[in-house]
């Protein structure tokens, strides 16, 4: 049976309640900055949904900061206050994104928060989990990326890896609408399931010197997210950007990840470009041409119960300061970051420059007609 939804997320932005900012380290000095604008001062989390066996509510937050103390005092159920919070920071080399906070709940109690004077009623949201369950599934955020590339994304993973499922978070897009994704995503053969979550909230921004603040909040949220309730039952999830593409090998990246002791498998990332006579935006498999020397960043597959699932998602690695266990059993998996496909978000990305020192790639030429038809021939 398809199962084919869209679902609202139970978040709380402070904003038209209270003065009060969130506040971190090194902000301050920040302020007078235009980048400032993309620091999420005022969402205090981004979810509350009940745990699968509904015996919790688990939120997930941008990094708290002073919100911290915030969130604590003002949480209440049935009027009273919560003295039991289980507060679980994603780590991260340099300083945690996400936060993760675990409730006792019992059926029929009611959720407020008390802020300046004011009680917000708070319905939390029942877990998606169950429709997940056993799933392959693919996992990304994603903003007014072109419907067919969309499409194409998911019909190459379903050919290549046997996907069979999809969470997709959309990040506020105003080229379409959610119901336009989610009927694009029931269109694919062989995706049975998905979810099109809306999810409008900041995105941050990875500052520059001499500013040592990386404020990206938003996407380490949502993997976290999907982790605890989408996906916490799912068989395996492949973590991967719309213009990004698993290249098929001897056997599943699904399997892969689901044999490793570790329970994850990271991917080598090779940029591919389009022909640079081609104005961009180009779909997928435009790109068939290597750069002499130009690697992306790595990518993902887990069980979300996995060893190192548990520590936690990212957007490059699984469990943090151990993600290197996951890069060394097996070492053949690799994907493409497509440099042409891409909505020019990034405008001083190193995909605009042009690029002489390309060599057609027949490999990728290859897979783009085995799993997803009229490749770019030489």
């Amino acid at each position: 049976m398809q199962h084919h939804q869209i679902y609202d997320l139970v978040d709380l932005n402070l904003a038209e309640f209270s003065t009060q900012r969130r506040e971190i380290e090194g902000i301050s000095e920040f302020r007078d900055n235009p980048d400032y604008k993309h620091f999420d001062a005022t969402q205090l989390f981004y979810d509350c949904v009940l745990s699968p066996d509904g015996k919790s509510l688990r939120f997930t937050a941008p990094l708290f900061g002073s919100f911290w103390d915030v969130f604590r005092a003002g949480i209440r159920i049935d009027g009273e206050p919560v003295s039991r919070l289980k507060r679980v920071s994603i780590p991260r080399t340099n300083s945690p994104r996400c936060e993760l906070v675990e409730v006792p709940w019992r059926e029929g109690s009611q959720l407020s928060f008390v802020i300046d004077g004011q009680s917000i009623p708070i319905t939390p949201r029942g877990s998606a989990a169950n429709a997940f369950k056993g799933r392959n599934a693919l996992l990304c955020v994603s903003k007014n990326n072109d419907l067919s590339w969309i499409r194409d994304w998911t019909q190459f993973h379903a050919n290549a890896h046997g996907a069979d499922a999809v969470v997709l978070f959309d990040n506020g897009s105003d080229a379409y609408r959610l119901e336009d994704i989610s009927a694009c995503l029931a269109e694919v053969d062989g995706i049975d399931v998905s979810a099109v979550v809306r999810a409008p909230f900041e995105y941050g921004r990875q500052l520059k010197k001499p500013f040592k603040l990386n404020t990206k909040f938003f996407q380490v949220g949502m993997l976290n997210l999907a982790r605890r309730d989408f996906l916490a039952q799912s068989r395996a999830v492949l973590s991967i950007d719309i213009d990004e593409m698993v290249m098929r090998g001897k056997k599943s990246i699904f399997d892969v990840a689901c044999r490793s002791p570790f329970g994850m498998v990271s991917t080598r990332g090779k940029w591919v470009f389009p022909d640079p006579k081609l104005d961009l935006p180009l779909p997928h498999n435009a790109n068939v041409y290597l750069p002499e020397r130009y690697f992306a960043q790595p990518k993902w597959c887990a069980t979300p119960n996995g060893l190192l699932s548990r520590i936690g998602w990212d957007v490059h690695a699984v469990g943090a300061r151990f993600e290197g266990l996951g890069r060394v059993w097996p070492r053949n998996e690799w994907h493409v970051h497509c440099a042409g496909t891409t909505t020019s978000w990034k405008s001083w990305s190193r995909r605009f420059k042009k690029n002489n020192d390309l060599t057609f790639c027949e490999a990728v030429a290859n897979q783009w007609d085995a799993c997803l038809g009229n490749g770019q021939g030489k």
